[in-house]
């Protein structure tokens, strides 16, 4: 949670996983995003492991390939990749890192892929208010690099949700974006991922790492001078 920012995901950092669940970025009581599933070559990665910092600044998840098959050869063993994703909130935007590593001792190619969507459910339609009437939702490629989803509602507002990639992606779509990554053995990549909550149109969001160090340095100005307990245990 950052502000009046939060987010929900499952423990693989997915987001609308569940059919029909509570996960999503969510703003000022809005869900700007209730789709954000990633993808390793058209199979969901294996779970490791994944944990939120005690200060709760940072989801870390570690996942990896299952086995791959083409036909009935194997062409990719479980375990061989590494993803390491990291998800933090920063000035209304959901910061996400992809550290592909491959651990094998061959070159690989690999087909990375994100799906998103935006309900623009407020709260109470996410607690299971059935509305009779919705607005509209439009949805548009804005450069190689970005996506905007949009939102008028009844009240006239409209609502925007911009989804920014660094690099950007070889094939773009409203709702997908996907990579083909080559990667020797033992090197890493990096995918960066921005979703920005009522952004203007023109509006680049700061880089991940000068991000996650403004959202530490910020949190420790605030809780700098709150009680704290210790204990012998």
């Amino acid at each position: 949670k950052h502000g009046d920012t939060f987010v929900v995901t499952d423990s693989f950092g997915d987001i609308g996983a569940t059919e029909g669940g509570t996960d999503g970025l969510y703003h000022a009581d809005t869900r700007f995003l209730s789709q954000l599933e990633l993808s390793l070559n058209g199979q969901q990665p294996l779970l490791l492991g994944s944990n939120v910092r005690d200060d709760n600044t940072l989801l870390a998840v570690d996942l990896t390939n299952p086995d791959y098959y083409v036909g009935e050869q194997i062409a990719l063993e479980k375990d061989i990749v590494h993803i390491a994703r990291s998800i933090f909130l920063w000035n209304s935007t959901a910061y996400q890192r992809l550290a592909i590593r491959n651990h094998s001792d061959r070159p690989l190619t690999l087909q990375i892929a994100l799906s998103f969507d935006s309900d623009f459910a407020d709260l109470f339609e996410v607690r299971g208010l059935q509305r009779p009437r919705r607005g509209t939702v439009s949805r548009s490629v804005e450069a190689p690099d970005r996506v905007l989803l949009s939102y008028l509602g009844l009240d006239n507002v409209t609502r925007r949700t911009q989804l920014s990639f660094d690099p950007a992606p070889n094939d773009i779509s409203t709702g997908k974006v996907s990579y083909r990554i080559v990667l020797a053995p033992g090197e890493s990549k990096p995918i960066f991922l921005a979703v920005t909550c009522n952004a203007e149109c023109t509006h680049r969001p700061a880089p991940f790492l000068r991000g996650l160090l403004a959202a530490h340095r910020e949190l420790r100005a605030q809780t700098r001078d709150i009680a704290t307990v210790e204990t012998s245990n």
